[in-house]
């Protein structure tokens, strides 16, 4: 029995003991606190002069750190005007496609210079008795001396204009603005070009199957003409319809002439193997005044080739 009282005591003293501890350490560690908090002696007041004062070599650490800020901020400025000009440099330079041309195909433009030289030689030897014949023997003859320029305008616009200087005269090819958009079947044409003839015609000469073309281009006046057109083309560009008004006289003629003419155009061009076929008809009315030698009816041609019909003079 005294050994269960005398155990008994010490747990209670043991309890005290903790519990005198606990309540004494926070008193220590806030005393210990606020010593620590508590400035030296020594330190400088905060209202000191000597602290409201920059030093030399502080003074020079902030400048340059200011300075190579600037500058940092002016590479930044230099590095995206350089990214630019790499951007532009493919757009200024030119490519080789027959001619130089430039092209900017994020906006749309375009501009290529183009041109022709075409020249004529020949031989016929003369016989004994026509020695005399000056139309005979070598002769030579420049056909066409074609310069002119090409290109793209934004939102589907185009543009083309070409001066022939042949035979010490200067004339005029192709001057148009079109309008087509890659996306959409309407097209639109302005200017002096051809009044929807047959396809020979309308080929150009540096395409054409024969040096000459068939007398009946020159027998009714195929030519170009000022005039404008609208025209409607399949997804796969292989159908195709225009019609058009012109004026008589084309833009390089004499305006004396008051006449003028309808056309209409089609052709449709299926693939055939690994080539395709040309189908085509063209329609032409001509009213011209009185006092003009041209034709002065109207004329239907099928295939577009040809012109076939009924003619007057």
């Amino acid at each position: 029995m005294k050994t269960n009282k005398m155990g008994a005591r010490l747990n209670w003293v043991r309890i005290l003991l903790w519990a005198s501890a606990m309540a004494f350490s926070p008193q220590v560690n806030a005393q210990s606190t606020e010593k620590e908090a508590e400035p030296p002696i020594d330190a400088p007041s905060p209202e000191d002069p000597a602290l409201l004062t920059v030093s030399p070599q502080e003074q020079n650490a902030s400048e340059a750190e200011s300075r190579v800020s600037i500058l940092e901020a002016q590479i930044a400025g230099l590095q995206g005007q350089l990214d630019d000009i790499k951007k532009q440099i493919p757009k200024a330079s030119p490519t080789w496609k027959g001619a130089p041309q430039w092209a900017d195909t994020d906006d749309g433009w375009s501009f290529k210079v183009r041109g022709r030289f075409m020249a004529d030689a020949g031989y016929i030897s003369e016989p004994a008795n026509y020695a005399a014949n000056r139309n005979l023997g070598f002769n030579a003859r420049v056909r066409r001396v074609r310069i002119g320029v090409e290109g793209g305008l934004p939102g589907g616009f185009g543009y083309k204009a070409e001066v022939d200087y042949a035979n010490a005269a200067v004339g005029f090819g192709d001057v148009v603005l079109t309008f087509n958009q890659s996306a959409k079947p309407f097209t639109a044409t302005l200017g002096n070009f051809e009044s929807l003839d047959g396809m020979e015609q309308m080929t150009s000469s540096r395409w054409s199957s024969f040096i000459e073309r068939a007398q009946v281009n020159d027998a009714f006046g195929n030519t170009r003409r000022i005039g404008a057109t609208i025209g409607f083309k399949s997804s796969d560009s292989l159908f195709r319809f225009d019609t058009g008004m012109f004026v008589a006289h084309s833009i390089d003629a004499s305006i004396d002439n008051d006449g003028w003419i309808g056309a209409a155009r089609a052709t449709y061009t299926p693939w055939v193997g690994k080539g395709f076929v040309h189908l085509g008809a063209s329609f032409q009315h001509r009213q011209f005044q009185s006092n003009d030698n041209g034709v002065a009816s109207s004329s239907v041609g099928a295939p577009s080739t040809n012109q076939i019909g009924r003619y007057r003079a």
